[in-house]
C-alpha cells in the first residue's frame, strides 16, 4: 500500500505580509476606538471602574522591576513623582520596547529615571539622551554615578527637538527613538512631530506618548490636548504609519510608528512579551437577590388618596388607588418590600388605567426610614397619550438615570433595607400597578 503525501499549502511572502499588514491595521484602529470610548469617561469614572486593572499593572511593575537607587541630584519631588503607580507602570513597560541590541535615542531624557532603567534592565547596545536643560542632564549624570551605571554605553547632550537634523540624528544610528511626555509642552506639536519624522532612520522604531484627552490638564507645563483625530492627523502629515497603539494607566496614549508602512517586527516582539494579569485581586461578586413580591405591603400612607388598597393574585401584588377630590392633597398609595442588598433594585411592573397615572416614585430607604435614593418617573396630564402599553422591567442604580425614571435628591451614603415604590394619581381618578417580580443586587466578598 503507497502512502499519498499529505498536501501542504505554500503560502507567497507577499500574503504573509499582507495578513500581517491586516491584523496591525485592525488592532491599531481597536485601539483607537479604545482611546476614543475612554476621551469619553471622567478620569474618576476610569479609575472607579478599572482600578483592578490599574492595581495589576502596577503591582506587575512593582514584580519584575526594582526603583533606582536614589541620587544627589533628582528633588525628592521628581523620585516621588516617578515612582507613583502611574509612571512605574509607564517606566516598566518602556522596557518591553527595546529589543536586544537596540541603538536608544530618547529626546527629553528628562532627569534620568527612564535613563536609568533602560540603562539597567534592557540590553540596548548605545544610550543616548538629549534635553534643552542642562541641570536635567547633570541630574542623569548623577543617577548613573549612585547607580553605578558608569560601565554603560550612556551619553547625554543639551539640545532642542526643533534643531535636530538627519544628520546629526545618523551619526548616532538609532534603530528606536523615544519622546515620552514631551509634544504636549512643545508651542507646536505638530511641528516637532513632523521634525522627529523627518530625521527618523528608515529602519527605526519611534514610540511618543501623550496624556488622553481630559488628563493631566490642569499641569501648566502642558500647552495642547490630543485627541484621537489630532493624533492621527499629525502622523499622516509627518509621514508616519502607525504601528501600535495603547493606552498607560488610563492616562496616556502611547504611540508606536515608522516611516515605512511594513510590519515592524518590533509590534511582533511586543506581542511576545509577559502582560500583567487582567486583575491582580479578586473582585467582589455580585448578585441579584429575588423578593418574595407577596411579602410586599402596603406602603405607609403619604397624602389624601381616597382610598389604597392592596391585593394578590398568584404571583404579582396588586395597589389600587382613588384619588379624592381635594386638588392640593397627595394622591398616592403604593408598596414596600426588604430589600437584601442596596447597590441596585430590579422591578418588573404592570399599570392599570395608566392614563390617570401623573407620575410614578421608587425609593430605597434605611432603617430610620429616610431614603437613601430616589427616582420620579413624571408622567404628565391625562390629556397626554400614556407611555404604559405593557409591563416593563426597570433597573435603578442610585443616582444614576433609568429612561424614563431620574434621580431625585441626593444619593445618601447609607445602607438601605426597604424599597417603597407608589404612584400619584390625578385627584378623583383611580388607578394601579401590579408587582410581577423585584430583585436587590447586593455585593459581597469573593
Amino acid at each position: 500500500m503507497t502512502t499519498e503525501p499529505v498536501p501542504t499549502m505554500s503560502v507567497q511572502p507577499e500574503a504573509v505580509t499582507d495578513a500581517l499588514r491586516t491584523l496591525r491595521d485592525d488592532a491599531v484602529r481597536n485601539a483607537f476606538e479604545l482611546v476614543e470610548h475612554l476621551e469619553r469617561m471622567p478620569p474618576d469614572e476610569y479609575k472607579a471602574r478599572h482600578q483592578d486593572q490599574l492595581t495589576a499593572a502596577a503591582d506587575h511593575a512593582r514584580a519584575t522591576m526594582q526603583p533606582l537607587i536614589e541620587w544627589p541630584g533628582a528633588a525628592q519631588f521628581y523620585l516621588k513623582i516617578m515612582t507613583r503607580d502611574s509612571n512605574y507602570t509607564r517606566v516598566r513597560r518602556m522596557l518591553d520596547f527595546v529589543l536586544p541590541g537596540d541603538r536608544v535615542l530618547d529626546i527629553g531624557s528628562g532627569r534620568g529615571y527612564l535613563s536609568g532603567v533602560l540603562l539597567r534592565d534592557s540590553a540596548l547596545k548605545t544610550y543616548t539622551g538629549i534635553d534643552i536643560m542642562d541641570s536635567h542632564l547633570a541630574s542623569a549624570r548623577s543617577m548613573i554615578d549612585a547607580n553605578e551605571l558608569g560601565d554603560r554605553p550612556a551619553q547625554f547632550e543639551v539640545k532642542n527637538i526643533y534643531d535636530l537634523t538627519p544628520e546629526w540624528v545618523a551619526q548616532h544610528d538609532p534603530s528606536l527613538v523615544i519622546m515620552l511626555e514631551m509634544l504636549e509642552h512643545l508651542p507646536d506639536a505638530e511641528e516637532g512631530l513632523a521634525t522627529i519624522a523627518k530625521c527618523l532612520p528608515p529602519d527605526a522604531s519611534l514610540v511618543f506618548s501623550v496624556p488622553l484627552y481630559g488628563r493631566l490638564e490642569k499641569v501648566w507645563g502642558h500647552l495642547s490636548r490630543f485627541d484621537v483625530p489630532r493624533i492621527r492627523r499629525m502622523c499622516e502629515q509627518a509621514g508616519l504609519h502607525i504601528q501600535h497603539v495603547e493606552i498607560i494607566y488610563g492616562t496616556w496614549v502611547l504611540i508606536m510608528a515608522t516611516t515605512a508602512d511594513v510590519v515592524d517586527p518590533r509590534a511582533l516582539y511586543l506581542a511576545r512579551q509577559e502582560q500583567p494579569p487582567a486583575s491582580g485581586r479578586n473582585t467582589p461578586i455580585q448578585e441579584f437577590v429575588s423578593v418574595v413580591t407577596k411579602r410586599a405591603r402596603l406602603a405607609k400612607a403619604r397624602g389624601g388618596a381616597r382610598r389604597v388598597e392592596l391585593r394578590t393574585e398568584k404571583d404579582t401584588t396588586h395597589v389600587a388607588v382613588e384619588g379624592s377630590r381635594n386638588p392640593f392633597g397627595d394622591q398616592s398609595g403604593g408598596l414596600s418590600f426588604d430589600l437584601a442588598g442596596n447597590d441596585a433594585v430590579r422591578l418588573e411592573l404592570e399599570f392599570e388605567k395608566p392614563r390617570n397615572v401623573r407620575r410614578v416614585v421608587v425609593e430605597l430607604v434605611d432603617d430610620a426610614g429616610v431614603p437613601t435614593a430616589r427616582w420620579v418617573w413624571r408622567c404628565g396630564s391625562p390629556l397626554r397619550r400614556s407611555p404604559f402599553k405593557y409591563r416593563r422591567t426597570f433597573l435603578l442604580f442610585p443616582g444614576q438615570p433609568a429612561r424614563p425614571f431620574r434621580p431625585d435628591g441626593p444619593v445618601r451614603d447609607a445602607v438601605a433595607t426597604r424599597a417603597d415604590v407608589y404612584i400619584e394619581v390625578f385627584p378623583t381618578r383611580s388607578a394601579g400597578f401590579g408587582l410581577r417580580r423585584a430583585a436587590a443586587l447586593r455585593t459581597r466578598p469573593a
